[in-house]
């Protein structure tokens, strides 16, 4: 009640307050009638459509004609109101792109809305980023003709293909957006490619879409990364990529951690290797972490960008010596610890000791830290090892898992972490693993605390 009374109080106080001085006279309306909005505001070449015209100081009758500029032909006019229009227009094939002005004519009277109005190519194609030997970008390609859509319901029905040494794979599909990832074989001839993308459903008139010359591949100086010597650099477009080589050094058997990191808000760094064959169809990735292995004469080709495709993101790509796993660690009392900062992967060289070995590893969890979740990856660090991952808690009670038991990689995320303290990571052979093969006993994990 009483602010009530203070409101109404203040209302009056103010209603009752003396007249201020005149202000200076508006603008007087003299510019005649005008095309205030138009609906949509473009359309594509080679079809037909409904376009809504709103205005403003008109009088429109069944007498307004409409002009939209060359190669554009209006099929009929509805007034709905004398400020609206309902124009149904058919645009050629080979309507010239580009803006036009709109021109409604209601006897002598003309109103005009000047480069309102965007005829666009039926299909257009755009290059993200800029594909050199060794590098990679994206061609967007959108089709404008509302009554289009590409289909998501059937798998591999959209198709991709650029050739040349140039490799193509479809990344996304909406229903009138296609992105496709192209990358270029580190020896790929020079010059532009043609680029043709296919739906596989649609009718054979307008299932392909091919554009002429319009992937450029240009040479590229791959950046030596070297091991204890962190290589830094910016990613200034959208979709832009660096290409880096590492050679082993000529002592075998090294392993090394390849990270890639960023402090760009809502990027998503990452990096895909190719063998020393160069060849982008065997690629593998993306990563953010891996443990490299490689064997003195087979250099690796690594390029870095970053998933979302953000501009002016600064990355660091490190190659740091691999933890070694420490036998004994069949047991929890045995576990090797690791510290897992947020966000930010620790990458381990594990190898099994035997057929039936298990080996633990130990996280602490501190209280700032719970209601996160610990993610475990394991990938075969010699072909065909086969393991399973777990996490569990101080009492042995799993949280969440085990794993799924894939052939060469097997992912957990775990249940949200409820209590400060220590939790175990448990991997071990899968039980389709007959035999212990010192060749195949080699593995990689990965653990990360995350959201």
């Amino acid at each position: 009640m009483t602010s009530r009374l203070a409101l109404a109080v203040l209302i009056t106080a103010t209603a009752c307050g003396q007249r201020g001085p005149e202000g200076p006279a508006g603008p007087v309306w003299g510019g005649g009638p005008s095309i205030s909005a138009v609906n949509p505001a473009f359309v594509a070449a080679g079809t037909s459509q409904t376009v809504l015209l709103s205005g403003f100081g008109t009088d429109w009758t069944d007498a307004s004609t409409v002009s939209m500029g060359a190669g554009i032909s209006v099929k009929k006019v509805t007034v709905a109101s004398p400020t609206s229009l309902a124009v149904e227009l058919t645009v050629a094939a080979d309507a010239e792109p580009g803006t036009r002005d709109l021109v409604v004519t209601q006897g002598t009277q003309q109103a005009k809305h000047s480069g309102a109005f965007l005829v666009k190519p039926l299909v257009e194609a755009t290059v993200l980023g800029k594909l050199g030997r060794g590098t990679l970008a994206i061609v967007r390609v959108v089709h404008n003709d509302p009554a289009f859509a590409f289909d998501l319901a059937t798998s591999g029905a959209v198709t991709a293909i650029a050739g040349g040494g140039v490799h193509a794979q479809v990344v996304s599909v909406s229903p009138h957006q296609v992105d496709v990832l192209v990358l270029a074989d580190i020896g790929a001839p020079r010059g532009n490619r043609d680029f043709e993308l296919t739906d596989r459903t649609r009718q054979l008139a307008e299932k392909t879409f091919r554009f002429p010359n319009l992937l450029e591949v240009f040479d590229v100086d791959a950046t030596d990364l070297l091991p204890g010597m962190p290589a830094t650099g910016t990613l200034g477009l959208p979709f832009a990529s660096k290409l880096f080589k590492y050679t082993p050094p000529s002592t075998p058997a090294v392993s090394y951690v390849m990270t890639i990191t960023s402090n760009a808000p809502g990027s998503l760094p990452r990096f895909i290797t190719l063998p020393s064959s160069g060849l982008a169809h065997q690629l593998a990735g993306p990563y953010e972490s891996i443990l490299v292995r490689q064997d003195p004469s087979d250099p690796l080709y690594v390029i870095a960008f970053d998933l979302n495709g953000m501009s002016g993101v600064d990355y660091t790509l490190d190659l740091k010596s691999a933890p070694v796993e420490v036998e004994p660690n069949d047991m929890p009392e045995q576990a090797s610890s690791i510290t897992t900062p947020f966000n930010t992967p620790t990458l381990i060289n594990g190898q099994f000791s035997a057929l039936g070995d298990v080996d633990y590893f130990k996280v602490v969890i501190g209280a700032n830290d719970v209601g996160k979740k610990l993610r475990v990856i394991s990938r075969a660090g010699d072909a065909n090892c086969d393991t399973i991952v777990d996490v569990q808690n101080d009492l042995g009670t799993s949280q969440g898992g085990p794993s799924a038991d894939n052939v060469i990689f097997d992912q957990l995320i775990s249940a949200p972490l409820p209590t400060p303290g220590t939790y175990f990571v448990k991997v071990y052979f899968s039980p389709q693993v007959g035999l212990w093969d010192e060749n195949k006993s080699h593995y990689q994990l990965v653990v990360s605390l995350v959201p």
